[in-house]
């Protein structure tokens, strides 16, 4: 499991209620504090505003925890044709004939950075 910092995003999941007018739901959040390397607090975004909370981390979806997002491939869904760098995998201007971006070949050279 990748170690919490301060300022990463990641999933909060929310409590619903008992009669199940709200179901319990995922909720994105950011890391404000890291106690442990399972307890932070979050501030957490909901549709109807913002809230903060200590919780506890769950690989599980349980109501009142956190745990790390899903990530999706780059290249998933991307048109052919589409400029990818295939180093970072973020769309940019491609460098002249090269298939990755200019930033990525300044760090491959290791130019100075202009």
């Amino acid at each position: 499991m990748p170690k919490p910092t301060v300022g990463r995003i990641v999933l909060y999941r929310s409590y619903g209620t008992p009669n199940g007018e709200y179901d319990s739901e995922d909720r994105a959040a950011i890391i404000t504090s890291v106690e442990t390397d399972e307890k932070v607090t979050l501030a957490v975004f909901n549709p109807s505003g913002m809230f903060f909370n200590a919780c506890e981390y769950s690989e599980e979806p349980k109501g009142g925890t956190w745990r790390w997002p899903t990530i999706t491939p780059v290249m998933q869904g991307v048109q052919p044709g589409t400029n990818i760098c295939r180093s970072c995998g973020l769309r940019k201007e491609m460098f002249q004939d090269e298939s990755i971006c200019a930033d990525c070949l300044r760090k491959a050279r290791k130019d100075p950075v202009e």
